[in-house]
């Protein structure tokens, strides 16, 4: 298991004091979770253990609003200042994920400070509970070593709030929460970290609402099983549309002394379109035939398939179910259809919370 040294520092008035909780944090399947949700937070920066330069938030002033959203199934979200904004996602390292822990002991100045933020009256060995949800992005592209960011959301509760470790505990009862801390840590491509910043979020707010599709669902979708298939996604959120096209191939190879121009003659190019509500798309299936390359004859010939229809249902910002039925050739199937890549992922969770 690796393990990961939360160092957080904050001034209070009159002195200061020095947080230092030691995690062991591991990933957690999102599978584990009945219900994936985003979480949106906001909250002031407090305190920053280290600022070498360079970093996203190198500067950034004490008191500086923070903001973000961070999914607890994907770990997928953002943070943002107000003018900097920092996509994440899951998982560059071992440490990312969604972790409940039952009973960390606290050091004397680890309870002194709790009991300056939260009111509270812990001392050193008081036991605390912890939850704490992380999500990372590389900060630079490029092959060989890069720069990372790691993004973490942490409740801190009294130890008599739950028994054991087991995600049964989470999402914590907002009544038991002391108090929710947001951490910023970046490290340069050497592995060295360059800033490291604690927050105390003050508003926390969890998703209760069923998916909705949106425009930023429009992008390449594929099932890693079958890559070299996919599909593009356009979303017109405002006229309720969904279009798709489904580049396949047909049901059986051609002869091996079929062959084409240009291209492949086993291609397939599918297009469907319809409406969606809330998290479901239904789109009818055409079929276009008749054209020569980059010209306008003869004219295209478009069939809609009898019968034939798409189904989409999303569960999430990177996770479709996509059903097909084409009952005039008696073909259907199912579908676990994800994004090639994860760019509009924190702008899809973002619209969630809208």
């Amino acid at each position: 298991m690796n393990c990961k040294t939360i160092l957080a520092t904050r001034t209070i008035p009159f002195s200061v004091t020095v947080l230092r909780i030691t995690l062991c944090l591991c990933f957690i399947a999102a599978s584990s979770l009945a219900h994936a949700a985003n979480v949106t937070w906001s909250g002031q920066l407090k305190d920053i253990l280290e600022d070498s330069g360079g970093a996203i938030y190198s500067g950034v002033a004490l008191g500086t609003d923070f903001s973000g959203v961070i999914n607890d199934g994907t770990f997928n979200g953002f943070i943002t200042d107000g003018t900097t904004r920092t996509s994440f996602g899951c998982c560059i390292g071992a440490a990312v994920g969604l972790e409940v822990v039952n009973n960390e002991p606290l050091e004397g100045e680890d309870a002194a400070l709790l009991n300056s933020l939260a009111g509270t009256t812990f001392g050193g060995g008081d036991p605390i509970d912890l939850i704490i949800l992380e999500g990372d992005a590389f900060t630079s592209e490029g092959a060989g070593a890069k720069g990372s960011i790691l993004i973490s959301l942490i409740f801190v509760l009294n130890a008599d709030v739950f028994d054991d470790d087991s995600l049964d505990n989470y999402p914590p009862n907002p009544d038991d929460v002391l108090i929710t801390l947001f951490s910023i840590e970046e490290m340069d491509d050497q592995g060295e970290t360059i800033y490291e910043a604690l927050g105390e979020a003050d508003e926390i707010i969890f998703a209760e609402d069923d998916f909705l599709i949106n425009d930023a669902m429009s992008d390449a979708w594929f099932f890693p099983g079958t890559s070299g298939q996919g599909f593009f996604i356009i979303v017109w959120e405002d006229q309720k549309l969904v279009f798709l096209a489904w580049f396949t191939y047909d049901t059986e190879r051609p002869p091996e002394d079929v062959t084409a121009i240009f291209g492949e003659p086993g291609h397939r190019w599918i297009t469907a379109l319809g409406p969606f509500q809330d998290d479901t798309a239904l789109l009818d299936v055409f079929v276009s035939s008749g054209m020569i390359l980059d010209s306008g004859e003869p004219p295209v010939d478009v069939e809609q398939l009898e019968g034939a229809t798409i189904k989409i249902v999303w569960s999430e910002c990177n996770k479709g179910l996509l059903t097909y039925d084409i009952p005039t050739l008696n073909l259907m199937g199912e579908i676990e259809i994800e994004r090639i890549v994860l760019d509009k992922v924190p702008a899809c969770e973002a619209a969630q919370t809208e």
